[in-house]
C-alpha cells in the first residue's frame, strides 16, 4: 500500500488568471486500496491574498452567496484564516511530510492551476512536478463513472464544496475507477 497519491481540493472566489483561493483541502491515499488518513485542511485570508495579487470574479460571489451555510462556514470561517503564503507552505509541508508524488484534482484546469498561480505570485515553487499530476475527469470518462458511483462518494461527506470533504469524495470515486478499470 502506498499512499503516495493526494487528492486536493481548493475552494475560490475566482476561477480567472490568479483567482483567489479561499480554501486547501488534501487527503492522500491509495488509487489502488486505502483512503489515508491524513487530511489537511486550510482557510486562507482573503485580504492577504488579495495583497499579494490575487483575483476575485463577481460571479463567484454570487455562487458563494447561493451555497448552504455549512459550506461558507467552512470555506471562510473554519479553521480561522492563515495568510496565503503560510497556507501555500503548510501544503508544501503536508505534501513533504506524507511523502507525496502525485497530486490529482478534479479537472485539470482549475485548483492545481490556482495553485501553481498562488505559489508563483510569492516566487515558491510549485511542490509537485507538473508530469505528477493527475485529473480525475479524464479517468471518470475512461472509466465510465456515473451517478451510482458519485453517490458512493457522496456517503462519505456530508458538505458539499467543503474543500477537504470534496477531495475525500473525489479521491473515493477515483479508487473506484480504478477497481472498475481493473475488471
Amino acid at each position: 500500500m502506498k499512499l503516495n497519491h493526494a487528492m486536493i481540493d481548493i475552494e475560490a472566489l475566482g476561477n480567472c488568471t490568479n483567482g483567489l483561493i479561499l480554501s486547501i483541502g488534501a487527503i492522500n491515499f491509495d488509487p489502488h486500496g486505502d483512503l489515508g488518513v491524513n487530511e489537511f485542511k486550510v482557510n486562507i485570508s482573503i485580504q492577504s491574498a488579495l495583497n499579494a495579487g490575487a483575483k476575485i470574479n463577481g460571479s463567484n460571489i454570487e455562487w458563494w452567496l447561493r451555497q448552504e451555510i455549512a459550506a461558507i462556514r467552512a470555506a471562510f470561517y473554519d479553521p480561522l484564516p492563515l495568510p496565503e503564503l503560510e497556507a501555500l507552505r503548510a501544503l508544501r509541508r503536508w505534501l513533504d511530510e506524507f511523502k507525496i508524488e502525485y497530486v490529482w484534482s478534479h479537472g485539470c484546469n482549475y485548483d492545481l492551476r490556482l495553485l501553481a498561480q498562488a505559489y508563483e505570485r510569492h516566487d515558491y515553487r510549485l511542490p509537485w512536478h507538473y508530469r505528477n499530476e493527475r485529473d480525475t475527469r479524464t479517468l471518470f470518462e475512461a472509466a465510465n463513472i456515473g451517478d451510482a458511483e458519485w453517490r458512493v462518494g457522496h456517503a462519505l461527506t456530508t458538505i458539499a464544496h467543503d474543500a477537504l470533504q470534496d477531495a475525500i469524495r473525489q479521491a473515493r470515486v477515483v479508487q473506484l475507477a480504478y477497481q472498475k478499470l481493473a475488471r
